[in-house]
Parts: C-alpha cells; sequence; structure tokens
C-alpha cells in the first residue's frame, strides 16, 4: 500500500531478460561426446543447453519473454496507479535512485527501514495511535539455512550422520561471520572487492 525507499537505493529493475545456453561445441569439441536426443515434441529439448535453438525455439522464447514483460508491467502499472504505457516509458530493464524512483512515482516516500516500521505499526494501530517500539528486528521467513545447513541438506542422511558432531561448528562460527549474500538481509555492495595483500 505505501512504499518507502532510502535516497541511494537502487530500486528496479521492471525488466525481464532471459539467456538459454548452448554448449553444443564444449560437449562435443571438449569432452568429445556426440549427443542424441529422443523427444515427444520436436521442441522437447529446447531448454536442454545441448543444442542451438532454432528459430521457431528463439521465437517462443522472446514471445515468453515479452509476454513475462507485460505482465510486469501492468503488475506494476495496477499497484502505482500508473498507464502501462507510462510504466513501459520508466521501466525497460533501468535501476534508478530512490530519490529518482520517488519522483517517477515507484515509491511513495524516502526514509529508512525504521521510518517503514514506524509506518506499518501507525497503519496496525488506532487511528493517530503509535504504540511504542522496543526491541524490534527484521526476520526473514523461511528462515535462511546458514551455508553448513545448506552443505548438509545437499548430503544424504549417513553422509551427515557422519559429519555431525564434528569440527563443523567452528566452520559454521566462521561463516557466519560472512553473510553478505545471505538472503533476507538488507545490505549495499559495491561492485567491485577489495583484497589486502
Amino acid at each position: 500500500d505505501y512504499i518507502f525507499s532510502n535516497p541511494g537505493t537502487l530500486t528496479g529493475s521492471i525488466g525481464v531478460f532471459s539467456m538459454i545456453p548452448d554448449f553444443s561445441k564444449t560437449v562435443k569439441n571438449i569432452a568429445h561426446v556426440n549427443i542424441t536426443t529422443i523427444n515427444t515434441n520436436r521442441h522437447g529439448d529446447m531448454y536442454s543447453g545441448i543444442k542451438p535453438l532454432d528459430a521457431a525455439e528463439i521465437r517462443y522464447a522472446q514471445e515468453s519473454v515479452e509476454k513475462i514483460y507485460e505482465k510486469f508491467t501492468s503488475i506494476v502499472a495496477e499497484g502505482r496507479d500508473m498507464t502501462v504505457a507510462y510504466v513501459d516509458s520508466i521501466a525497460q530493464g533501468r535501476v534508478w535512485s530512490g530519490n529518482d524512483a520517488q519522483r517517477l512515482g515507484l515509491v511513495d516516500e524516502l526514509g529508512t527501514l525504521k521510518d517503514a516500521v514506524l509506518y506499518a505499526i501507525g497503519k496496525a494501530g488506532d487511528e493517530g495511535e503509535v504504540p511504542v517500539l522496543e526491541n524490534w528486528d527484521v526476520v526473514a521467513y523461511p528462515k535462511p539455512l546458514t551455508t553448513i545447513e545448506k552443505l548438509m541438506k545437499n548430503l544424504n542422511g549417513d553422509s551427515a550422520k557422519i559429519f555431525a558432531g564434528t569440527p563443523f561448528e567452528n566452520i559454521e562460527s566462521a561463516f557466519s561471520q560472512w553473510t553478505a549474500n545471505e538472503s533476507g538481509k538488507v545490505y549495499a555492495q559495491i561492485p567491485y572487492n577489495i583484497v589486502m595483500q
């Protein structure tokens, strides 16, 4: 109903793209494997990545992307009370700063996460009455798995039992210090890595 954004937040993109890899030359020239597929229809292996797309498949993929884009822009237009033509004019996969997003009508107000939480509490309470906010935190649901939990989940039951109760607890502790890419967290990341030597 109401969207907050930090002034420097990257807002967007309202856009859709798709890539379908073709590893056929790699498989043939490097792995020296010839592949034959048997399909229930002519395009059954379209997304396999082991053959180039033919003209009909390229056309189908493009039409699919365009349909998703049309649906995406119509949802944005409805949610922000805009025309689809206007949304399309500011969309096309662009990314806007929070300031620009507010100017364009993509966000309602510039503010912080705390401002958004206070606004939500105010909307949930009686008109004009804002409850006192103490000790709150942002929680992602479902709770994101830690790196070690992801590893253990991918192991079968016997392997997981072998690792249980071993020094992996120390590794888990070390990994917990670096959670920049864990889902459910709010963070900003510069587009390069700094390596100290």
